[in-house]
């Protein structure tokens, strides 16, 4: 394969063999005249209802296209030829079989909650989940979701019974499918990992629209490979969630520290403590930086915790800084992270995310705080922060495009989270070539970047970041997505 270098993530993703999903459609069709009534309709999108029998909906020109033609981040505009909403399983089997048996290209789009148009095509068509949303608790009091619920609505049924899911993904209006095509990074990750670590099963519809149950120990490949795919290797239709028993009551404690490397190794520290259930780091970079932990307590006693106990005399904690926050149930904890519902359409968003290895974390967040400090004029204090994970390595994730960095002993590293919030078109355009320049240093640091806001430019980084998975991954996708 060519190393020629592409300037457009979007002409990467669909020029690469690990593109976005047009490989599910890559067989010629043994009929040239079907093939070309299939494009045609794609092309004009309003006669698609008319060879393709679902009980779902086929949007047509006009119908919500301007809302379909963007992500979150909001900083392009990529308009579909045609947009379908599968009702069923069924229905999702006969649109990519017929996309499979004509040759043409399929993205999934959730909520598209990403940043640089990967839930975007102007070819093909777009698959959207919105009516596959059914959430149900099996015999064995795990959940299952099918690919556009919300993942609310899976936190919803797990409290029903009282429980909650492990490795909550911090964004909970992102769907089911989407969420688990990247990774999932949230409350909980210095326990149990990322959301697709506590995955127990998956149904995929592979490329030629064949229905395969996978799970840890049967069709392993696959299930490694969809859980973090970005969609490459098949599309979700289902998915079994694990759940652990909730207490009845979540306490939050705040406490500021001086600088990153105390914020780090408390972060550590309390990462061996069973009773926290989320442990969260927050940076801004507005004059003099200031940094900020926020715990999360599990209890079943509705008084709070002492301070003290929660934030021990360690890690030059700041003293007079420790302060008691909410007291709540576990749903109403959890329903914080829901905040983002509201926030379509309202600006750009040029977040960055990466994983960085323990032992460069430190120096990665020092520099990042220098970097948002000489730019402070495209940064605001008030909604602007550098968000800090820590996370237990739970899997490899060798076959799968989101890649982890090396752990030492302990399994962990740290996700920096770059959240620039309701920028202009000008100041997110200055703020995505900072992101690259954050981009080399993950990379130099061995550290991975998070695909859910992929910002790879050059065919040479995506070599850099699959390392030596990327020929395996070939072989995974084109066992799925060939007859």
């Amino acid at each position: 394969m060519s190393r020629k270098r592409f300037t457009n993530y979007r002409l990467l993703l669909c020029t690469m063999l690990l593109a976005s999903l047009p490989v599910l459609a890559s067989a010629q069709s043994r009929d040239g005249d079907l093939t070309a009534q299939a494009r045609a309709a794609v092309s004009l999108g309003g006669n698609l209802h008319e060879i393709l029998p679902i009980d779902g909906r086929v949007l047509t020109e006009g119908q919500d296209f301007e809302h379909l033609s963007a992500d979150f981040g909001g900083s392009m505009k990529v308009r579909p030829q045609a947009v379908v909403s599968p009702k069923s399983l069924a229905d999702l089997v006969t649109i990519v079989k017929w996309a499979y048996q004509n040759n043409i290209p399929l993205t999934p789009r959730g909520t598209a909650h990403t940043v640089s148009g990967q839930t975007l095509a102007d070819t093909g068509v777009i698959i959207k989940t919105e009516l596959l949303t059914h959430v149900s608790t099996n015999a064995d009091g795990n959940i299952v979701a099918q690919p556009g619920a919300r993942v609310i609505s899976v936190v919803n049924e797990a409290n029903a019974s009282g429980n909650y899911l492990p490795a909550l993904p911090a964004f909970m209006a992102q769907t089911v499918g989407g969420i688990l095509s990247v990774g999932g990074v949230g409350p909980g990750a210095h326990t149990d990992g990322l959301t697709i670590d506590n995955i127990l099963e998956l149904s995929v519809v592979t490329g030629t629209g064949e229905v395969v149950v996978c799970s840890p120990s049967e069709h392993t490949e696959l299930f490694d490979a969809v859980l973090g795919g970005l969609g490459q290797f098949g599309i979700i239709a289902s998915a079994t969630f694990a759940v652990k028993p909730a207490q009845a009551f979540v306490h939050t404690v705040t406490a500021a520290y001086p600088d990153v490397a105390s914020v780090i190794q408390e972060m550590l520290d309390s990462a061996q403590n069973p009773k926290l259930y989320a442990i969260d780091g927050y940076a801004w970079a507005e004059g003099v930086a200031g940094y900020v932990i926020e715990k999360a307590v599990w209890s079943d006693s509705p008084e709070p915790p002492e301070p003290g106990v929660v934030f021990p005399q360690r890690n030059n904690v700041i003293t007079a800084s420790i302060s008691i926050g909410e007291s709540s149930s576990y749903l109403d904890y959890a329903m914080k992270w829901n905040f983002l519902h509201g926030w379509w359409g309202q600006g750009a968003f040029p977040w960055a995310d990466f994983f960085v290895p323990k032992a460069r974390s430190v120096e990665f967040f020092e520099k990042s705080v220098r970097l948002m400090q000489a730019n402070q004029a495209l940064f605001s204090g008030g909604t602007d922060f550098l968000g800090i994970t820590v996370v237990r390595k739970q899997k490899a994730h060798l076959h799968s495009i989101q890649q982890l960095p090396e752990t030492d002993a302990d399994g962990h590293y740290f996700v920096p989270q770059f959240t620039p919030n309701f920028k202009t078109p000008e100041e997110a355009r200055k703020i995505l070539a900072l992101n690259l320049d954050l981009l080399d240093m993950t990379m130099s640091m061995a550290g991975k970047t998070y695909v859910i806001d992929e910002l790879q430019d050059k065919q040479n980084q995506w070599y850099e970041h699959l390392g030596d998975n990327w020929p395996r991954l070939q072989e995974i996708k084109k066992s799925y997505h060939t007859r």
